[in-house]
């Protein structure tokens, strides 16, 4: 692709139109995947979900929590983990219009072969971060079950992984629930 399609278009159209690309990629997996049918408006409540949670990146404010990021985060290519490890992929989808939201997680070996994968549906109405942060917990407890003694825990959600890197001790459900997601990860 030469780029035409970005050329006279403004930095908000450039979200618009990868936001709905990505929502659109994501019905296409859940239909071949889970078999499932998702509308157009399901897809736009996607898409507005995702955007939302760029412009809520892009935010300046929203840029003084970088102050837990580390050398390897945000990388643009999966990382191997160490040969005797298991690397977990977290995710999670909000659906507004059901009130629900799926999460969805991937184990891999060093090799990049897919071990198994697990995907749950919640009839919830949460926030992204939490819908995260439930993700990392699931994640941790289907290690437990699994064995995996050896884990690498990756997720997008900068601020479930900020949370759970710092120290100060705040009161709210989300940071409650990480909590919880850390005395699992000790056990």
């Amino acid at each position: 692709m030469d780029g035409s399609l970005f050329d006279n278009s403004k930095k908000e159209e450039h979200a618009e139109i990868v936001s709905l690309c990505w929502a659109i990629w994501n019905a296409r997996n859940q239909f071949v995947w889970d078999n499932k049918k998702s509308s157009v408006d399901r897809v736009l409540t996607s898409m507005r979900q995702y955007l939302a949670e760029y412009s809520k990146a892009q935010d300046f404010f929203t840029q003084a929590l970088y102050q837990f990021v580390e050398h390897r985060d945000g990388a643009q290519v999966w990382v191997r983990p160490k040969n005797s490890a298991v690397k977990i992929t977290v995710d999670a989808t909000i659906f507004a219009e059901s009130s629900s939201y799926d999460i969805g997680m991937l184990a891999r070996n060093d090799k990049r072969e897919v071990i198994c994968g697990r995907l749950e549906s919640y009839p919830s109405n949460v926030r992204a971060d939490f819908a995260e942060a439930m993700a990392v917990k699931e994640a941790l407890s289907w290690c437990k079950l699994n064995k995996w003694h050896e884990i690498v825990l990756e997720s997008d959600c900068l601020s479930v992984v900020q949370a759970l890197r710092c120290s100060i001790a705040m009161r709210s459900p989300f940071v409650i629930l990480l909590g919880s997601v850390e005395r699992c990860s000790r056990r």
